[in-house]
C-alpha cells in the first residue's frame, strides 16, 4: 500500500505536526488518506484542504502530465511540483536542485545581513 523501503511498506513521514502520505500509486494513496480523514474525525480533529497538497512523482515520463483528482470530503486538493518538509523542499522530479539553491539564497541573505555589524 505505501512505498516499500527495506522490506517494510512505509505509508507515512511524521513529525510532531507534519504528516507526509506515501504510496506507489493513485488507489492506495485515495485509501491512506480516507484513513487518516476518519481517523482525525473520530479523534475531533480534522484536515484542512486548504493546507494539504498532492504531490505526483510520476513512475515515467509518459505519465507525468497526469494530475490525480485527491480529495478531503469532496475538495479537491491542490497538486504541487514541490514542498517543504521539516524544513527541506522536496521535488516531483527527485532532484535536490531546488532545496540546495533556496539554502545558497538563504545563506547569502545571512551573508549580506552581517555587512552591517
Amino acid at each position: 500500500m505505501g512505498i516499500n523501503i527495506g522490506g517494510r511498506d512505509i505509508t507515512n513521514l511524521r513529525y510532531a505536526d507534519d504528516t507526509a502520505l506515501l504510496s506507489d500509486n493513485l488507489t492506495s494513496m485515495k485509501r491512506i488518506l480516507h484513513r487518516v480523514n476518519n481517523a482525525s474525525q473520530q479523534a475531533g480533529l480534522l484536515l484542512n484542504a486548504k493546507k494539504t497538497k498532492v504531490m505526483h512523482i510520476p513512475a515515467s515520463k509518459e505519465s507525468s502530465n497526469v494530475e490525480p483528482d485527491i480529495k478531503i470530503d469532496r475538495t479537491s486538493l491542490e497538486n504541487v511540483d514541490n514542498f517543504k518538509y521539516l524544513g527541506s523542499i522536496k521535488t516531483s522530479d527527485g532532484t535536490c536542485t531546488k532545496d540546495i539553491n533556496t539554502r545558497i539564497a538563504m545563506a547569502k541573505q545571512g551573508m549580506v545581513s552581517l555587512n552591517n555589524i
